[in-house]
């Protein structure tokens, strides 16, 4: 228990005292801080807090509900921790509570990689069928492939897939491929599980994937369901929910839907996904969890429940390292050799080497970025276009300095999304920057443009100039030739406009334009710093655009 603790020695004098100080941190008297150190919850002296813990130890159940989110499809070992690593963490956490212990998946666990893309899912089924989860939340990205596949992958899994916020658009009625909620027994306790998709999916996955469904109130689905599930005698309510949330990590202060959803509910703890950030803490008497992103971290919403009773005495929420953890975590041998077999399959292309490069290429979500560049350039040479978007939530990792390899481009460009092309005026094009400067969505990654921009005048106003690349002005009345992505051209991130042009699908893959071009490029000098450049403008001088 005490390992993954940096201070121990300190802490503890002799060998009782360190036993005495496990017991505390088992029964959340003592949580661990960020900086690998230990941290009790409130003043009390050692011999008082020894006392209470040896008074009620017998007489308390400990419930530890352990989870994942947005996994992403991270079986691989190396940056990430891996599936077998995961599968350690699991296994350590679970050995110290046997009976007491349930594990959930928040949601996002399969697509992102392609080892788990190209061998449809079955590497992260096949690791969560053998961890034993018993529940799983709807992410937005489980749309990515299509409703098909996403029920062909929920009768894959030994557990099922809840959500009780999807609803039929036409009928107001629950989807059937899914259930809302789950009961499950841990050490006698009765616990009802509920599932929630983020209403933000509307506008984070593929358009015409979810054109028939309405994500509803996640707090209105959740009071719903937890008084059913109490009627049928559940003893916990934990919310199971795609549900984002964030750390201000220098206040410790919280925010985001999972804490806004946390503030209208009455639940025993909500685990939480989406944000890829780490959250830890108790929102309206509600503990809430988020373990940060690609098996980094395993969350744990922790209780003790009174045999007696079934009062729950107290409440801990963690997030324990697995990449980074400073405990010795014994890498599941099953899981290991399994993605090995899944990784030999797939090395002959996935190694094949396109460029090399001096320097990390970075993918910015705010600025534009010479990945985002270098995308957009092999998009709009592709299609032969005058300019071409992409939105800066498709481009999913930095590029290494050194080799940048197929598996690489596969990691960048996940999704499978296809370069469209239309007819777009030069108002049009002006509209999609407007909304870009508003930074709702990220900065959009362009080709064929040279824009600048004043962030301190007052939203859709911000666009100050539009130029081609050689300087000639865009004009508002002529059309330009436009590439972009299908989810963008379907509305996705919002952009409305984009669903007023005439596309043509090319189906051409975007990530398989980038691998082709950077085969024939000999070296990469792209500079983006020219394309969009931030300026200090009064309205009085700004340029004004005419129809």
């Amino acid at each position: 228990v005490l390992d993954q603790f940096k201070d121990q020695d300190e802490i503890t004098r002799n060998l009782r005292d360190k036993d005495k100080v496990a017991l505390a941190v088992e029964m959340g008297f003592l949580v661990g801080r960020g900086d690998g150190t230990l941290a009790p919850k409130a003043e009390m002296r050692f011999g008082e807090m020894a006392a209470m813990l040896y008074r009620v130890k017998d007489r308390y159940k400990q419930i530890d509900i352990l989870s994942t989110n947005d996994f992403h499809g991270k079986v691989e070992a190396g940056y990430e921790a891996g599936a077998a690593k995961l599968m350690g963490a699991i296994n350590h956490y679970r050995s110290a509570n046997r009976k007491g212990t349930i594990l959930v998946d928040a949601g996002d666990a399969y697509q992102g990689t392609p080892i788990s893309s190209l061998n449809n899912a079955k590497p992260v089924i096949e690791f969560m069928n053998h961890a034993r989860y018993v529940a799983q939340a709807v992410g937005n990205h489980e749309f990515d492939w299509g409703i098909e596949e996403l029920k062909r992958i929920n009768k894959e899994t030994y557990f099922p897939m809840l959500a009780a916020n999807i609803v039929n658009k036409n009928t107001g009625e629950l989807v059937e491929w899914v259930q809302p909620t789950r009961m499950i027994p841990a050490d006698g306790v009765k616990i009802g599980l509920i599932g929630i998709t983020t209403p933000d999916t509307r506008g984070t996955t593929m358009p015409s994937n979810i054109a028939e469904l309405e994500f509803t109130d996640p707090a209105a689905a959740i009071e719903k369901y937890s008084a059913r599930l109490r009627e049928q005698g559940a003893e916990m309510i934990i919310v199971v929910g795609h549900l984002p949330g964030t750390t201000d990590y220098e206040s410790g202060k919280v925010s985001g839907e999972l804490v806004e959803v946390a503030k209208k509910v009455d639940v025993t703890g909500i685990v939480g996904g989406h944000s890829h950030h780490t959250v830890t803490a108790v929102v309206n008497g509600n503990p809430i969890v988020e373990a940060y992103k690609h098996g980094r971290e395993l969350g744990n919403l922790r209780f003790f429940v009174s045999e007696k009773t079934g009062e729950i005495y107290n409440t801990v929420p963690m997030s324990h390292p697995v990449r980074k953890s400073v405990i010795d975590l014994e890498k599941d041998p099953k899981i290991a050799e399994m993605v090995s077999e899944y990784q030999e399959e797939l090395e002959p292309i996935m190694s094949e080497v396109l460029i090399e490069t001096e320097q990390k290429l970075v993918s910015s979500y705010d600025t534009i970025s010479k990945v985002g560049a270098l995308t957009t350039d092999a998009m709009a040479q592709e299609v032969n276009a005058d300019i071409a978007f992409q939105n800066p939530g498709g481009l999913r990792i930095d590029l290494p300095k050194g080799e940048i390899n197929v598996g690489h481009i596969y990691e960048l460009l996940p999704f499978g999304n296809t370069i469209v092309t239309g007819e777009m005026t030069g108002k049009q094009i002006v509209s999609i920057l407007e909304q870009s400067f508003t930074f709702d969505k990220g900065m959009m990654q362009l080709s064929g443009l040279r824009v600048k921009y004043d962030k301190d005048q007052p939203k859709y106003e911000r666009v100050v100039s539009v130029t081609l690349p050689d300087g000639t002005p865009l004009k508002m009345d002529k059309e330009y030739t436009v590439a972009t992505n299908n989810f963008l051209a379907e509305g996705g991130d919002g952009f409305a406009a984009f669903t007023e042009v005439d596309f043509t699908d090319s189906y051409i893959k975007v990530r398989d334009a980038l691998i082709e071009y950077l085969r024939e490029l000999e070296e990469i000098k792209v500079d983006p710093a020219q394309r969009v450049t931030e300026v200090d403008q009064s309205a009085a001088l700004r340029i004004r655009y005419a129809a």
